[in-house]
């Protein structure tokens, strides 16, 4: 693996590895030390890995790594067992970086939504109307397909189509979101 695609994986999926360490270990400082690892263990792996399962690699092998640290620690009692609060400064950053990391994932997510739905009035003004009267005004499959004078079957049919070509111009971008 070349340097220039680790400090890619490391830019694009380092925040998520921190929380997911983080969440297990709940100390910034051994999350840090843990999310290092995995990528040491990552740049490792060397052209091993093809770029589509870096990801969930990733997240699997940190989920790991922090349950083995975890379980190491607590075997030692380097975790205290009082009640100890995390110093400020780290819970402000890891506060931080789960509350950006969860806006950019948000903002994402609304504007592939808009893509989406932009993209389905352009292809078919019929699919627009069913996910839309599902998915967003929640309303019931029989009460679209009588509000559009459709039998049941014919929409839940077309309804199947609409969600079809969804995943086919929109899967990869579903998938890079994490989705």
């Amino acid at each position: 693996m070349q340097e220039h695609q680790l400090a890619d994986f490391y830019r694009k999926y380092s925040k998520i590895a921190m929380k997911i360490a983080y969440n297990k270990v709940e100390d910034y400082y051994l999350a840090q030390d843990i999310v290092q690892e995995v990528f040491l263990k990552l740049f490792l792996k060397g052209s091993s890995l093809e770029e589509n399962v870096v990801k969930p690699w990733l997240l699997v092998v940190t989920d790991h790594t922090a349950i083995d640290y975890r379980r190491k620690y607590f075997k030692r009692n380097i975790f205290s067992l009082m009640d100890t609060d995390l110093d400020e400064e780290a819970e402000c950053s890891m506060e931080n970086l789960i509350m950006e990391e969860e806006q950019n994932l948000a903002y994402d997510c609304q504007s592939l939504q808009k893509k989406i739905f932009h993209g389905l009035a352009k292809k078919n003004h019929v699919w627009y109307d069913i996910i839309l009267s599902l998915y967003v005004k929640d309303r019931t499959p029989e009460q679209v397909a009588d509000q559009m004078g459709l039998t049941l079957p014919h929409m839940r049919t077309t309804l199947s189509r609409a969600r079809k070509w969804i995943r086919k111009e929109y899967g990869k971008e579903f998938r890079e979101l994490g989705l």
